[in-house]
């Protein structure tokens, strides 16, 4: 589980930012270098079973918070983001079907 992370003996919640998004909170969360790419907090407890069945809601109230800071700072908050692939991947696929799929015959070959 990648957002479950150990120190020492602690175990953490850890909350990735969209790359997109991480000057946004970055600079609402008031970092030095202006840049967020992960919000850590510590689950409070030293047993892994335990911290599993508290990352859910450690994951969602650290979106929370996160969400009114950046709405305070005048931003969109993390839940309004979308991924920029869908978009993308519907371009791709449009190129691919407008490729000519003709075979290519080399004159050396054809007889």
């Amino acid at each position: 589980m990648q957002n479950l992370l150990r120190r020492g003996n602690t175990w953490f919640a850890r909350l990735f930012i969209p790359h997109d998004r991480w000057a946004d909170v970055g600079k609402a969360l008031k970092v030095k270098g202006g840049l967020k790419r992960e919000v850590v907090r510590t689950l409070g407890t030293t047993d892994r079973a335990e911290a599993k069945r508290r990352l859910t809601l450690a994951l969602a109230q650290m979106q929370r918070e996160i969400d009114v800071t950046l709405k305070n700072a005048g931003r969109k908050p993390l839940t309004d983001w979308t991924a920029e692939w869908p978009k993308r991947a519907v371009e791709l696929r449009a190129a691919v079907q407008a490729a000519d799929d003709t075979p290519r015959h080399n004159a050396q070959y054809d007889h």
